[in-house]
């Protein structure tokens, strides 16, 4: 699997407002190269806040030695507790 390429492939369909193929494209990428971190995060931002816990959660099960694959999940944790807060 080459990262980049799914990233590119994701982003194209974002772009053109297509975000239901854009995730599967990228969801598919997360089959393709499960040791990817970039195509993990990628896949994360182009969820929801709800879904991108997920989807990082399993990205942690993959390569739980990911720095920034913690840091997006921690990130993402502390703002959505900062929105309930606000809400």
């Amino acid at each position: 699997g080459h990262g980049p390429g799914w990233i590119a492939a994701a982003r194209l369909e974002e772009v053109a407002g297509k975000l239901v193929n854009a995730r599967q494209v990228i969801r598919d990428g997360c089959k393709a190269c499960p040791a990817n971190e970039d195509v993990w995060l990628e896949a994360a931002r182009l969820q929801t806040p709800e879904n991108a816990k997920a989807v990082l959660a399993e990205a942690v099960k993959k390569i739980p030695s990911s720095v920034k694959i913690w840091l997006q999940a921690a990130s993402l944790e502390s703002n959505i507790t900062m929105r309930r807060r606000v809400l």
